[in-house]
């Protein structure tokens, strides 16, 4: 039996009800741990409404009708564990339902490859946008297909910073009725891969663009790319346009030994333009199968194997540094890779030297840079040279970082995603040659800082800082004035610690079992974190006296880990009681 959150919650939801400075209604349930309060919630909230989900969570979609705009996304936006939503009974639209906008945002979706959609609609209806921005979705027969009834109208069917793989014969959009039209789509910005199938429509279409997209192993062996296939209703109107994005080959699926496939059905009378796109050598079109020449014009010269990291594993991070489209085609997420599957930001290359002044947010081959256009950071030639490394440009941040009310950066920020326990190595001086400065690393938000780098003034030099946590945000930024950056590096490292490797240095955590204060005696100031076993930041403060302690007041009963945060010094195990 379907285990329904108790009525009585739904209707008391006005006790963790708000209004966004945008006006919009705020619904809040990350208090809530039953896995139906999305789907039981959903009919009482008022249209427009925000609906904010528990990072980590899973949530069933649960068969919900949209019938009024909403939008469901995270609550904490830069958390990498996203909520997740199980889509083994997939959403759909209600009967005749109009609706300005439908949006998703930082949401992970799943289901069953062979069977399960986000939305798979059976009904007419009336959508403005449909948005997927910053989600994860995978494992799953389509996203969203309209079939059974209609009429019905999607106006812009949007996806944004995602990423999608694993994705069986309907695709990211399968329009199966030809009374049902899809006017715009818009891919941005993200991943796609291990599709057996891609776009399929029964109408015309206005629009569609791709922009900055990495797309690997799409569609299936012989399957077709853009598939628009009802006679007389079967072209783009406004033409395709791809643009600023690579592609690898076909997906060989049943391991038949090909890749080629058929690039697209209808689109006779439909144009193609094509922006600065990369094509790798190992793209090919099945014989006597419809070619995309645009594709064929823009060859890269090795296969997908020798352009990224391990493709067959959605790890597309760069293993050809000399690549000329990084930082300008694809997927903005992705970096270079080092030889270990870390990754490595070098100022000095292509994708970074000629930035110049960086006025607004932006992702370059995965490092995001905050800036304003009074707030600007600026790449420009500066020459050093350190660990048999020469650079020929910086990143300067030029003042002090900048945060919101919840700690999240606004500009003068760098940031960069970890995906587990790393070692962060930094390569910077101070902006001034007279006076010494510092730059915080700190994950997901200002405070929870895991590292100081002491930014010379009278030279460059260079720090390594370890994170012990998992899928996270690194945020780089001075606390007091500029700060100029040459290299960033994030190297995985083993997620177990041994102690006696790490014990250099005099050390004494008292008291031990501990129910408020925690004081640390070592021989010099350090910077100490508190972790959960997990691997989890809790806490961290500089230690620099016998008389400095940590508050351990608001810690649950149970062991915890107490370890240097900027070298690798020592670690601890601490009992709360």
């Amino acid at each position: 039996m379907k285990n329904f959150t108790p009525k009585v919650l739904i209707l008391a939801f006005a006790t963790f009800i708000s209004v966004n400075m945008y006006g919009q209604v705020v619904v809040d349930l990350t208090g809530v741990g039953n896995a139906n309060i999305l789907v039981d919630t959903l009919p009482d909230v008022p249209a427009g409404a925000v609906v904010l989900l528990k990072p980590g969570m899973t949530y069933l979609a649960g068969g919900y009708a949209f019938d009024k705009a909403v939008t469901l996304q995270s609550a904490e936006p830069n958390n990498l564990n996203l909520p997740k939503i199980d889509c083994t009974t997939n959403f759909n639209f209600g009967a005749s339902a109009t609706a300005d906008s439908i949006i998703f945002k930082n949401l992970e979706f799943f289901g069953e490859y062979d069977s399960r959609y986000i939305l798979n609609s059976n009904v007419a209806a009336t959508i403005g946008e449909l948005r997927f921005d910053g989600c994860t979705i995978h494992k799953l027969r389509g996203m969203i297909r309209m079939k059974d009834a209609g009429p019905g109208t999607l106006n812009k069917f949007t996806i944004l910073n995602c990423a999608v793989d694993s994705i069986r014969d309907y695709g990211i959009l399968t329009v199966d009725m030809n009374t049902w039209l899809c006017n715009e789509i818009l891919i941005k910005n993200s991943t796609l891969s291990h599709m057996r199938a891609f776009i399929t429509n029964k109408n015309n279409t206005n629009t569609v663009v791709i922009d900055g997209c990495t797309a690997n192993q799409l569609p299936a062996s012989g399957q077709r790319l853009f598939r628009w296939r009802e006679a007389g209703q079967d072209n783009v109107l406004q033409g395709i346009t791809i643009k600023n994005s690579i592609w690898g080959p076909g997906w060989d699926e049943t391991n038949t030994g090909s890749t080629g496939y058929d690039g697209f059905d209808g689109l006779a009378a439909t144009t193609w333009t094509f922006e600065n796109i990369y094509a790798t050598s190992d793209l090919i079109f099945g014989a006597g199968k419809d070619t995309i020449r645009g594709f064929l014009n823009a060859a890269y010269t090795a296969a997908a194997a020798a352009l990224w990291k391990d493709p067959a594993n959605e790890n597309f991070n760069f293993m050809d540094a000399a690549f000329p489209g990084i930082g300008s085609a694809g997927d903005p997420r992705w970096s270079v890779s080092t030889a270990t599957g870390g990754r490595e930001w070098n100022i000095s290359h292509a994708a970074f030297n000629a930035l110049g002044d960086v006025a607004a947010t932006k992702t370059v081959a995965g490092l995001t840079i905050y800036a304003a256009a009074d707030k600007m950071v600026t790449v420009d030639a500066n020459g050093k040279t350190l660990d048999d490394m020469t650079f020929t440009h910086r990143i300067k941040l030029a003042g002090t970082g900048a945060f919101d009310a919840a700690n999240q950066p606004i500009n003068r920020v760098l940031a960069i995603d970890i995906m587990g326990p790393s070692n962060i190595t930094v390569m910077g001086m101070s902006s001034s040659s007279s006076a010494d400065r510092v730059l915080n690393l700190a994950a997901g938000n200002k405070e929870a800082i895991i590292g100081e780098f002491p930014a010379l003034g009278a030279s460059i030099s260079k720090g390594t800082y370890y994170w012990a946590g998992g899928p996270g945000k690194v945020y780089l930024y001075s606390p007091n004035s500029g700060v100029n950056l040459y290299y960033i590096k994030a190297e995985p490292v083993s997620s177990g610690i041994n102690p006696l490797d790490l014990e250099k240095t005099y050390v004494n955590v008292y008291p031990n079992p501990a129910d408020d204060k925690v004081y640390i005696e070592i021989d010099r100031p350090v910077w100490v974190g508190v972790y959960s076993v997990a691997g989890s930041l809790l806490k961290s403060k500089r230690i620099e006296s016998k008389s400095d302690f940590i508050d351990v007041s608001d810690l649950q009963q149970g062991i915890y880990l107490i370890r240097s945060l900027n070298e690798s010094l020592f670690v601890k195990k601490l009992i709360v009681r």
